[in-house]
């Protein structure tokens, strides 16, 4: 069985160093979902369910596959629509936009995820929409 640990293999990308430097990160696939609201919020918690829930079922279909990985750390993005997104003086929390997503290995591919979308939308009872071409898939209409 092909054992991959991008947590290994992308380390350099993913730690800090003391002093601040530009590094140049290689493209990756994500799996993405998109929202607003607060963090701490309901909306929020589902959605980390359903990006991890699909992740971990990703990892489980390859493993059959003959292919396993470490899942990665989850990543995001924060925002305010209109504004400027300061720590020092945060907007509402009801108002702050997120992107969440966890790397995928590169032999997960787009077709790949539109079959596993079906079935994995039929088991949860929930239609949603795997989106790519950028490699990036997004999975927003499952919460």
């Amino acid at each position: 069985m092909i054992r991959l640990d991008l947590r290994k293999e992308l380390k350099r990308f993913y730690t800090a160093k003391r002093k601040p430097e530009l590094i140049d990160v290689p493209e990756g696939r994500f799996l993405t979902i998109l929202g607003r609201g607060d963090p701490n919020g309901p909306e929020y918690q589902e959605a980390m369910q359903a990006l991890y829930g699909m992740s971990y079922t990703i990892k489980f279909s390859q493993k059959t596959e003959g292919r396993d990985y470490t899942v990665m750390h989850l990543e995001g993005l924060w925002w305010v629509d209109g504004g400027v997104f300061d720590l020092n003086d945060p907007a509402p929390r009801e108002m702050w936009r997120w992107k969440s997503m966890i790397r995928q290995p590169d032999f997960i591919t787009d077709g790949w995820l539109r079959g596993l979308g079906t079935s994995h939308s039929r088991r949860m009872g929930s239609d949603f929409l795997l989106a790519s071409g950028t490699g990036i898939a997004d999975i927003s209409a499952l919460v």
